[in-house]
């Protein structure tokens, strides 16, 4: 399922037709080959642009995670 989460969209080829695909609905080994291909500001760019949209949904859906996290009061 494409959701396009991030916006961050790159051209694949997908089934024998060229598509642009967002990022976090690439299979891993699309992603792999987006990457090699990007210069070391585009990934640090990409990685941007997914912290925002992971910040994001997490404020929206009051989401906190991890080990480290502290619960609210």
């Amino acid at each position: 399922m494409d959701r396009n989460l991030d916006g961050a969209r790159f051209p694949i080829v997908r089934d024998g037709t060229q598509k642009y695909v967002s990022f976090s609905d690439m299979t891993g080994e699309e992603r792999k080959q987006v990457l090699r291909g990007m210069t070391e500001d585009e990934v640090r760019q990409v990685a941007i642009i997914l912290a925002e949209c992971l910040r994001m949904v997490g404020d929206q859906f009051d989401i906190v995670g991890g080990a480290y996290s502290e619960k609210k009061a």
